[in-house]
């Protein structure tokens, strides 16, 4: 079971630009990797730096083809 918490309307219009601001806080808060029995929280030490270069060129060319393999 999971734990919700509750913030009020200023929080969470807060929460939002700081999630539109900058992709990484949104990244390392909110994103998770479904796992085998559970899931584990997306943070700094599991993303390597090509993925970072990656994430800044999408944020910065907001029309961008990311042409890689997997």
């Amino acid at each position: 079971m999971s734990t919700q918490i509750t913030l009020t309307d200023q929080q969470q219009a807060l929460e939002w630009y700081k999630c539109k601001a900058n992709p990484f806080y949104f990244i390392f808060n909110y994103v998770y990797i479904p796992e085998i029995g559970g899931r584990l929280k997306y943070d700094k030490s599991v993303m390597h730096g090509n993925m970072k270069r990656v994430i800044r060129s999408v944020v910065k060319h907001h029309k961008c083809i990311l042409m890689a393999t997997r």
